[in-house]
């Protein structure tokens, strides 16, 4: 965890004070009387630190209003917010300060009711340590997001699988359908020709297997037809869901 302390110059010692006991527990912070060296440009080194820290520690008094290059760093801070899962924790110093609008909605750190500085630090180390990195927010976000990309994929895999085996089962039943026609028509053209007196001459004259034969393409083609309208209905529906 690397830690950017942002306060009011006024607060140094304090800041200073925090940002070494900080570093004793063994969490790294970045503040700038201590990184900034003679000829470096103070906002795109401070803004380059507030991007590589994964918490904005902002130390909030009855100075910090009046403290321009602190209400600076806080914008940056909110901005780079914005873009990734860093933490933008306040450290309240002073008591009946009015909270800036921007931060009412941020975690922050009462410790105006502490006396020492080392009993002020316990408290904001243990609420530091408690909270989740930017890398490891990133990373279950990241699985989230995979999870779901998943899921969506399965259900339209199923999906997909699902109207096949309906479109399959269709198929057979036409072709059972079909089957049974052809078989109905046979089997009422050989009884009729045989245990009836009806002529069927006036058709093809010899040839009524020829009417069973008409018969059964009939059916067929009644399947294929009733096939198709079933394919075209599909397609229609898959398209109107794209659509949406």
């Amino acid at each position: 965890m690397k830690i950017f302390i942002s306060y009011s110059h006024k607060d140094r010692e304090f800041s200073r004070r925090l940002a070494s006991l900080l570093q004793d527990k063994g969490i790294a912070t970045w503040i700038d009387d201590r990184e900034l060296n003679i000829g470096d440009s103070l906002i795109e080194k401070i803004n380059e630190a507030i991007h590589q820290a994964n918490v904005v520690l902002i130390v909030l008094s009855r100075n910090t209003s009046n403290s321009q290059s602190q209400l600076s760093e806080i914008a940056m801070a909110i901005a780079a917010r914005k873009k990734s899962t860093k933490q933008i924790v306040s450290i309240v110093l002073d008591k009946n300060i009015a909270l800036p609008f921007f931060l009412k909605d941020r975690l922050y750190i009462d410790v105006s009711g502490k006396r020492g500085i080392e009993e002020r630090v316990e408290q904001i180390s243990q609420t530091l340590q408690s909270l989740p990195t930017a890398s490891s927010s990133k990373s279950e976000e990241l699985s989230a997001i995979e999870k779901i990309k998943i899921e969506q994929e399965m259900l339209a895999f199923e999906k997909k699988a699902f109207e096949q085996k309906r479109l399959l089962r269709t198929q057979t039943v036409l072709a059972s359908v079909t089957g049974i026609l052809a078989a109905l028509s046979a089997s009422t053209l050989l009884f009729v020709t045989n245990f009836t007196d009806i002529n069927f001459d006036f058709l093809i004259p010899s040839h009524s297997f020829f009417f069973g034969t008409a018969i059964g393409v009939f059916a067929t083609a009644l399947a294929a037809y009733l096939n198709r309208k079933i394919h075209l209905g599909q397609k229609q529906k898959k398209g109107s869901q794209n659509a949406q």
